[in-house]
């Protein structure tokens, strides 16, 4: 009986849990959130903690988005991953699209929200045998603490600028669900955890994360765990993703009035009016569907009503035979109880009885006891007193036999003194023979040593006087050749003048007339004067 109440109370819970995605309550706003801010992700606190980004949600009360911060939350179950909530252009308004976990991730607006979150589908992680492995090249994990890890830098996006939190609508981002995102929309889904759902009532319930006040900017961005808006774990976002300009005016459930004339404002009715019609159709097939689900659930819980009642039967049935079994046992116990309080009773008189002999014999034993203790007392004093006899004789011939050795140690340690004086002696005799010889060692080599120097000057004198010689007869031989070369170069000179006078001797003679004196012998000339 207790393991069907188990299931049909694990049954129920899967079905409160798995709930379809469609089955949430709608918010629509007619004015669009404000952008992402930018923001670094903290790093993860444990392993197991997967990433869910921080967006913007709506608090109808204030009439104000505020910002909910990312965080590092555990998921449900194993191999589940989180499809985070988003903002999506629906029939005039901006709805609100709330995250759930499941064995994909679904379609989240084609948002770029960073860490993983590129607009499709995950690369930050992924499960592997039970276990959640990170991918360290777009997700800041600590390896030397957390070692299931990968590097996988192929599915690095180059963010752009544009931080748009919202798909369609004016400005909004142009992405449509792929199939598989499809499939996974229209698949049960696990809601947010109990962590993720306090992080977000507690960032609702703090004006500081309204957009009015923010300005887009949160001063808490992320955390390193759901609800920690405090401590080192804490992330504030570096800037707003744009310039924030709230809407100049709103109605009276947040959503901004929007004036609308000609063509334009009925072609957007007709549309309004078609997205309208297919959503109600949608919803009519949901209905469908829900209808048909609660009638087969509701056929399974009669089935599963009509066995409990048969469990419940037989389970009353086996109490009964339970409480008569249980009856006799009492009845049985009881009497063992009687039969065991008689023997108990006699085994108490026993027991005092042998109490009393034992006493008794206690009592005898001690005053033997007493009688041989004596005796062993005078035993011990008369063999004390022996014993003390005995060991002063031993120690009188211990103090003899000491004072023979002392003696004899003394004899040997006197003559031991006197031949370590004597070899003393012997070794500074010989110590003093050794020193004699080495000191006339010593002179004979000074001796030596000063007859070689006095030789080795006398033969440098004598080189010295002979380089001297040389170098005199060098210089006269010099001189000598000097003085022939002086003379030759004055014989050469005198040579060139009696040329010179020649040459210049000879035209002048040839121009003089010849004299009618008689000629003369030429030695007889006399010498011209030289000019």
């Amino acid at each position: 009986m207790k393991n069907i109440l188990r299931i049909t109370f694990c049954a129920l819970f899967g079905l409160l849990l798995l709930r379809p995605a469609e089955a949430q309550v709608t918010i629509s706003v007619n004015f669009a959130p404000p952008a992402l801010p930018v923001y670094e992700q903290p790093a993860c606190p444990s392993e197991g903690y997967m990433w869910a980004p921080g967006y913007w949600a709506w608090d109808e009360n204030v009439d104000d988005y505020y910002w909910v911060p990312g965080t590092w939350v555990m998921a449900p179950q194993r191999g589940l991953l989180w499809t985070p909530a988003w903002w999506g252009w629906d029939n005039g308004g901006y709805r609100f699209h709330d995250g759930y976990w499941a064995n994909q991730v679904g379609f989240y607006g084609g948002i770029d929200y960073g860490y993983g979150y590129s607009g499709h589908g995950y690369s930050g992680g992924r499960w592997d045998r039970g276990r959640f492995l990170y991918n360290r090249a777009v997700t800041n994990v600590n390896t030397t603490e957390i070692r299931n890890v990968y590097e996988d830098r192929t599915v690095i996006v180059n963010r752009r600028e544009n931080r748009v939190s919202y798909n369609g609508g004016e400005g909004g981002i142009r992405e449509r669900a792929t199939p598989v995102e499809e499939r996974v929309m229209h698949e049960r889904h696990v809601p947010p955890a109990r962590m993720q759902i306090q992080n977000r009532t507690m960032a609702r319930s703090n004006p500081e994360f309204r957009a009015s006040t923010n300005q887009g900017r949160p001063m808490v961005a992320a955390t390193a765990r759901p609800g920690e808006f405090r401590g080192r774990a804490v992330v504030a976002a570096k800037a707003a993703g744009a310039p924030y300009h709230p809407p100049a005016n709103r109605s009276e459930k947040g959503g901004m009035t929007r004036p609308e004339n000609g063509a334009n404002s009925a072609a957007n009715q007709r549309r309004d009016q078609q997205q309208h019609a297919e959503q109600q159709q949608q919803r009519q097939e949901q209905q469908k569907l829900a209808d048909q689900r609660t009638r087969q659930q509701q056929q399974k819980n009669g089935q599963l009503k009509s066995e409990q009642q048969q469990q419940q039967k037989i389970a009353e049935q086996q109490q009964r035979t339970r409480e008569e079994q249980q009856q006799q046992k009492t009845a049985e116990q009881r009497n063992t109880a009687q039969r065991n309080q008689e023997q108990n009773r006699a085994a108490q008189q026993r027991n005092q009885e042998q109490q009393k002999a034992q006493q008794q014999q206690q009592q005898r034993r001690e005053q033997q006891n007493l009688a041989q203790q004596r005796k062993n007392e005078q035993q011990q004093k008369s063999a004390q007193l022996k014993s003390q006899e005995q060991q002063q004789k031993v120690a009188q011939e211990q103090r003899n036999h000491e004072e023979q050795q002392q003696k004899m140690t003394e004899q040997r340690n006197q003559q031991q003194q006197r031949t370590a004086q004597e070899r003393n002696q012997q070794q500074r005799a010989q110590q003093q023979r050794q020193e004699q010889q080495k000191v006339s060692e010593q002179r004979k080599s000074e001796q030596q040593q000063q007859v070689q120097q006095r030789a080795a000057q006398q033969h440098n004198q004598e080189q010295q006087q002979a380089a001297k010689r040389e170098m005199n007869a060098e210089r006269q031989q010099q001189a000598q050749q000097q003085a022939q070369q002086r003379r030759q170069q004055q014989a050469q000179q005198a040579e060139q003048r009696r040329s010179e006078q020649q040459k210049v001797a000879r035209p002048k003679a040839q121009e003089r007339p010849e004299p009618a004196q008689p000629q003369s012998h030429p030695k007889e000339r006399p010498a011209q004067p030289q000019k």
